[in-house]
Formats: structure tokens, C-alpha cells, sequence
């Protein structure tokens, strides 16, 4: 039996279609065209498109949205890959009506319209607000780190950046002497080109680490990079270091669309539990809703303020890692008494209130003489005494962890909702780091991954018809 023959390349096509019998009704590229085109892209800030009184007119910037939108939906986001799509990828043809831009204009879009695409993704969670799509009851905070656009060996300490300069200027001198050697030779013989190429290059390596250390200067910190100058050296989940922005989500309970997100270049999650949880309550209509975080959000002061703003936390206690080898002697086993003020140790002993700690504001509880006597000191710690500190709001700390400890079943829902979006933007999509480059751009960007992940979720939920019927 022959094999299935396609048709000959040269052959006339007598049948005309025109390019939107090719895209099927319920392909999702429809319901990309038809939310965006509803969009107020004025209100929500697009400057691209300011026609000039000269020259070529500019793109619709509701055109380049939708490019980027389809492209980050289908793991596409290079410009110049994007532009290669707007030639032969059908679906790309019939959203852009057969516009063609070339890459640096679809690459300017998303450097200059970032605080823009950030209103855009609130505008697409506002659509799926009035179609049910989030509960408005509880949601998860997680951080994730996503490399910057900046190598490892562009990153600085103070004192790395100055014997860099020192070593450059040493260098500069060097080739100095040898060009001017060089201008000494006799008439005829050609002088070295590869010294001066190389002594360009040293130049401005020497000025990056000027720029560094006068930044530096001026901003009072000990780092910095040399290519991105907002992010940061942080630690990666493997223990390994890389330069970093710390990525903050909030995710609704109901269907996991992320109602809020940051970009920030804190090292840590310790202070973004407020603004995220208020970000969260605001997008619900500032209704109370419940909060998930981990032990690395367990901040009294944050969580003190969210309670009387009505939103609840659910947040373990995150115990110090520097704990004593016995067990019976770890910081959960002192009890704090509140009538009196003070603590008992697991040894029976009391420990009284001193002071307040200068540096981290913390009250501190400690019983010299009775450490001194204790026979079970050598159990409980190497100094002569134990010291228990204790912040100002720890009790709001202890009242989160055992909301934790009393609703197993709501905060099991945590880890799920979290870490699933990470899970597949950085892992299944490979969008594990940034293009652009400083901490607003990159929120920009930010935007268009989580703006499709939410699309990609209501897609799936609810279908393309009934999307569309819904905008």
C-alpha cells in the first residue's frame, strides 16, 4: 500500500480563504483580542504610541500588548523570536492583523511601558473578580528568586570594587608605557592596534568600577552590580548564591489566580507580609480575608497592624537556627508568663526582665545567678547564662502559629497555592530570569508572566466561549 503524497509545492491554490477561517472559534487567541481591545490602554498609562510630526507612524500599543500576551502564554518571550512568530506563526498573523514590527520596536514597548503593564494585569484580576474567578476569602504569600540580568562574577563588595580598581589602574599603566614605546619605533613599522583595543577595554572596565563605588558612596551600602544596579546577591534554594530579584505573589484560594504581586531586591521575606497582604485585601474589596505564609513571614509588628485592619494571618513561628543540641532546652520549651513578665525555663527556673535590647528592640529575660547554680546548664548553653529575648509583639507571633496549629486542613492549602505558579512559570514555561534589566522594568515584565498564568488559568476553567461571552 502507497504512503499518504502530499500535494506538489508548485501548484496553483484555487480555493481562496481569507486568514480568519484558519484561527478556530474557540482558539484563544480570540479571547487575547477581544479583552484588549476593550482595554482603556490611555487610563492604564501606554506611551508608546505618541505619533511624531515626522517620519513613519508608530504601532498601536494595543497591537504590541497583544504580541506579548500571546507570547508569554505560548513560552515566547525574545522579541526577536516574537518578531519571527509575527511571520510564520498563523495564530501570531491573524492577532496582529498581518503587522510585522521589527524587534527593537517590540522590545522598547516592554523596557518604557512597565508601570503600564502593571495596570494591566491589575485590569485583567478586575475582570476576573466580576466573573467569580477569585473566592476573595484566603490567599497564599510566597517569594521566589529569579535571576537577574547580571552575571555573577558583575557583582561587587566595597572591597572587591576597589582592589578591582586598583588592579585596572595597574594594568592601564602598563599598557600606557607600552604604547608609548610603541611610538617610538622607527618610520615604516606599524604600530601595536591590539594594545589600544585592549587598553579601551580596560578604560571602561576601570569607569564601571568608578561608577560602582561612587554608587556605593552616595547610597551608603557595602554591594552592588555593575550591569543591573538594582538587584542583588541572594541565596538560592540549592544554598548557592546568584544575583537576584525576590519575586512576592499572593494567590486566591478559589480557582489559584494571583491576585497581587512585588518585585523587590529584599534578601529575605520578613518584611513583605504587609504590603502583600494589604495589596491582597484591596484587590478583594478590603474585606478581612485570611492570610497562608510561611515561618519566613513571621513578623509581630506586620502581622499586629494586619490584625486590626481585620485581615487574619496564619503564619508558624520561625525558631532560630542556633538552638542548643538537647531538645528539652529549645526556645519553645520556656514558657512566658504575662501577669509577671517574665519566663520559666524547662529547668524550673525563673527568668525576670532586664532590658531592652539597643540593637533589635528585643526584651530580654535572663536569671545570672540561678544559671550559675543550675546543674543543667551544659545542656542548655555554652555561655555562663542563658539569655531568652522576646519581641514586642510576640504575641501576636504566638497567636498566628497557633491558628496554624488549630487549622491543619486550611493551612496544608498553603504549599499548593503558593509554590504551584512557580512551579510552572520557572520550571515548565523556563521563565527562571530576567530579560530586562532594573528593578521597574523587570516588574514590567513580571507582569506579562503572571498576566498569563492567570489567563492561562481561566482558560482552562472556564473555556474560550465562555470567556468571550463573559468580556
Amino acid at each position: 500500500m502507497k504512503n499518504i503524497e502530499g500535494t506538489s509545492r508548485h501548484q496553483l491554490w484555487v480555493e481562496a480563504l481569507c486568514i480568519d477561517e484558519l484561527v478556530e472559534m474557540d482558539n484563544e487567541v480570540r479571547v487575547i483580542e477581544l479583552f484588549i481591545e476593550q482595554c482603556d490602554f490611555e487610563e492604564m498609562g501606554f506611551n508608546h504610541e505618541q505619533p511624531r510630526r515626522t517620519g513613519r507612524p508608530s504601532y498601536r500599543d494595543k497591537d504590541l500588548a497583544k504580541m506579548y500576551v500571546y507570547g508569554y502564554l505560548n513560552r515566547i518571550r525574545s522579541s526577536r523570536r516574537l518578531e519571527k512568530e509575527s511571520h510564520r506563526n498563523v495564530e501570531m498573523m491573524w492577532l496582529m492583523r498581518g503587522l510585522k514590527p521589527d524587534d527593537r520596536t517590540i522590545c522598547s514597548f516592554r523596557s518604557n511601558n512597565s508601570e503600564a503593564l502593571k495596570n494591566m494585569f491589575r485590569g485583567f484580576n478586575r475582570f476576573f473578580q466580576q466573573v467569580e474567578l477569585m473566592g476573595n476569602e484566603t490567599a497564599a504569600i510566597d517569594g521566589t528568586k529569579f535571576r537577574a540580568n547580571n552575571g555573577r562574577k558583575n557583582y561587587f563588595t566595597k572591597k572587591e570594587a576597589e582592589e578591582r580598581q586598583a588592579k585596572l589602574e595597574h594594568r592601564i599603566e602598563e599598557y600606557m608605557k607600552l604604547l608609548d614605546a610603541n611610538d617610538t619605533i622607527e618610520a615604516g613599522e606599524t604600530k601595536s592596534a591590539k594594545e589600544r583595543k585592549a587598553i579601551r577595554k580596560l578604560i571602561g572596565n576601570h569607569n564601571k568600577m568608578v561608577e560602582l563605588l561612587a554608587r556605593m558612596k552616595e547610597s551608603g551600602e557595602e554591594k552592588g552590580c555593575t550591569v543591573d544596579h538594582e538587584a542583588r546577591l541572594m541565596k538560592q534554594s540549592k544554598g548557592s548564591y546568584d544575583v537576584c530579584y525576590n519575586v512576592q505573589t499572593m494567590t486566591d484560594e478559589k480557582y489559584g489566580i494571583i491576585t497581587a504581586y512585588e518585585v523587590t531586591n529584599a534578601c529575605n521575606d520578613n518584611e513583605q507580609l504587609e504590603h502583600m497582604a494589604k495589596q491582597a485585601n484591596d484587590a478583594a474589596g478590603a474585606r478581612g480575608i485570611n492570610i497562608l505564609a510561611d515561618g519566613g513571614y513571621a513578623n509581630g509588628e506586620a502581622i499586629h497592624r494586619l490584625e486590626k485592619q481585620g485581615i487574619v494571618c496564619y503564619v508558624p513561628k520561625n525558631e532560630p537556627g542556633h538552638q542548643p543540641n538537647d531538645e528539652r532546652f529549645h526556645r519553645e520549651r520556656f514558657v512566658y508568663d504575662e501577669a509577671t513578665d517574665s519566663v520559666t525555663c524547662p529547668a524550673g527556673q525563673v527568668l525576670p526582665y532586664k532590658r531592652i535590647c539597643k540593637t533589635n528592640k528585643r526584651k530580654q529575660y535572663y536569671n545570672i545567678k540561678a544559671c550559675k547554680d543550675c546543674m543543667m546548664r551544659e545542656f542548655c548553653t555554652k555561655a555562663s547564662y542563658r539569655k531568652y529575648d522576646r519581641g514586642m509583639y510576640e504575641a501576636d507571633i504566638v497567636c498566628a502559629a497557633t491558628r496554624v496549629i488549630n487549622n491543619p486542613e486550611l493551612y496544608s492549602r498553603r504549599k499548593e497555592l503558593a509554590e504551584h505558579p512557580y512551579g510552572v512559570i520557572k520550571h515548565v514555561w523556563g521563565y527562571g530570569h530576567f530579560l530586562c534589566r532594573g528593578k521597574g522594568k523587570a516588574s514590567g515584565e513580571a507582569a506579562l508572566a503572571l498576566m498569563a498564568f492567570n489567563l492561562r488559568r481561566a482558560i482552562n476553567i472556564k473555556g474560550v466561549k465562555n470567556l468571550m461571552k463573559m468580556i
